[in-house]
């Protein structure tokens, strides 16, 4: 039947505040929000981010399926009353198909990644492309071959 594997690696963001300034600006809340480099505070950090992973090999061929978790998070709230919604979660798959030919120990690999083409969700708040940079990509679904050779 081959050889089947699993691995989850999931994180939970509970509390992540700052003080900027002791005693001169209020404590910043960042767990949960969609927050701009200030170069103080650190990027978005979202409640729940991850990823799975299952793979199965046989005879040579392995196959592995990834599925990546970006949770959702509110709006920056500095950018005022225009941005108060919620920036939806992000989940996205990746597929990869490797076949090792044992005779003259070459690996070929072929992969996919976001394999549904999924576009992040908006973050107006946001001043570049209107998304987040800093836990997404627009680079849509991505198609990637290799050869290894080891001697």
């Amino acid at each position: 039947w081959g050889k089947f594997r699993a691995r989850l690696n999931l994180t939970n963001v509970r509390k992540y505040t700052i003080d900027k300034l002791p005693g001169l600006i209020p404590t910043t809340v960042y767990d949960g929000y969609f927050t701009p480099n200030d170069g103080i505070g650190p990027e978005t950090v979202p409640h729940y981010r991850g990823f799975l992973t299952a793979a199965w090999d046989y005879k040579g061929l392995t196959t592995d399926l990834k599925v990546n978790y970006t949770g959702s998070f509110r709006e920056d709230p500095a950018g005022g009353t225009d941005y108060t919604s919620t920036i939806a979660s992000w989940p996205t798959f990746d597929l990869q198909f490797s076949y090792t030919i044992k005779k003259t120990n070459t690996k070929l690999t072929f992969g996919v990644e976001n394999l549904f083409d999924r576009m992040p969700p908006r973050a107006f708040s946001s001043f570049a492309d209107n998304y987040d940079r800093s836990v997404h990509n627009i680079l849509g679904r991505l198609f990637n071959v290799g050869i290894k050779q080891s001697f």
